[in-house]
């Protein structure tokens, strides 16, 4: 499937690796050849956006890019790419870099201009004649895949549309497989200057280098780090109703007669596809998850619920990947007890 929602910007020239560096969560070293995920961060330790960074051999030449210094792609949710653009060229100050945003055309073969980012999943599926890989990589964000998620940033070479490309799955079902893994993605899911990349799991997708120098953001972010507590996360959640509730709608514990309970809530829904959505979730009271020494208040058989735009309660479920898990503690758990 193309991601018509995802829009790309060029950086070229001799500072284009520095410049970065002290802009994102990531580590940015020169001699990397292999796309990663990172996020930007507002002073507050806040994000602002989350992108991938694409790099790989022979892009300064295959993108007519000037020099034969690190270049990249910085790929972000189309509606932003304007705002990205513009904070980067903010910082940009006496940096020798280049910043260019690349048209967002439909199919057709125009040279370096029309570079377009996919997702694949399951069998290997080939772009064949029509368009030409120019770099491929398993999408980190999904953890425990069985589908085989991988991302790519292709060109096409004929006028061929993807619509009338054979094997090519409806947007939906990216969007679809995203949520069933717990994935935010975008401006819509990962609200600007208010989200924490932890919350967002961003470390857990091998987005932030904890071990790397001064950049925007960085001081909230590590001490979060060596506090080593992050009570609330983004996780999938199961929803037992057709009708789709409201975004940004608090869930709380439902009582014995299926009713919602008054109280604190236990987590905010944040996104729905069907009848799987994400939710921004306290760990401790949704899960069984122990985060801190005091605990939590979950216990097993608690049921959880929304309230839709018509009053009625949706019952939601959320629920824990072993392999997630697993990422969660070898990340978070280092140096100290398991609880």
């Amino acid at each position: 499937a193309r991601l018509p929602h995802r829009r790309l910007i060029a950086l070229s020239g001799p500072d284009t690796a520095k410049f970065l560096q002290g802009l994102i969560t990531n580590n940015v070293d020169p001699s990397r050849e292999t796309p990663f995920c990172a996020a930007f961060l507002d002073a507050r330790g806040r994000m602002l956006w989350d992108v991938f960074i694409w790099t790989y051999p022979g892009l300064q030449e295959q993108e007519g890019m000037a020099g034969g210094d690190w270049a990249c792609y910085i790929e972000v949710d189309a509606s932003q790419v304007e705002a990205l653009a513009k904070h980067l060229k903010r910082h940009k100050l006496r940096s020798k870099i280049a910043i260019k945003i690349m048209e967002d055309n439909p199919d057709r073969e125009d040279g370096t201009e029309n570079v377009q980012v996919w997702a694949s999943w399951g069998s290997e599926a080939p772009t064949g004649e029509s368009h030409q890989n120019l770099a491929t990589i398993p999408d980190p964000r999904f953890i425990g895949d069985k589908i085989a998620m991988r991302r790519s940033l292709v060109r096409p070479l004929n006028t061929t549309s993807p619509t009338q490309m054979t094997g090519n799955a409806p947007l939906e079902e990216y969007h679809r497989l995203r949520h069933t893994y717990g994935i935010p993605e975008g401006q819509a899911e990962i609200p600007r200057e208010a989200a924490l990349p932890m919350e967002y799991n961003v470390d857990l997708s091998q987005g932030i280098d904890f071990k790397k120098g001064c950049y925007v953001g960085q001081e909230l972010t590590i001490r979060t780090k060596h506090t080593g507590v992050v009570r609330k996360r983004i996780l999938p959640v199961e929803l037992f109703n057709a009708d789709a509730p409201q975004t940004d709608a608090d869930i709380k514990q439902l009582d014995q007669d299926g009713g919602i309970k008054k109280g604190r809530a236990a987590g905010k829904l944040v996104s729905v596809c069907g009848n799987v959505g994400l939710a921004l979730c306290r760990l401790e009271m949704m899960t069984s998850m122990k985060i801190s020494a005091e605990g939590g208040t979950w216990m097993p058989g608690m049921e959880f619920g929304v309230v839709d735009r018509e009053g009625r309660v949706v019952g939601v479920k959320p629920f824990l990947r072993d392999e997630w898990v697993t990422r969660v503690r070898d990340i978070w758990d280092k140096k100290r007890a398991r609880i």
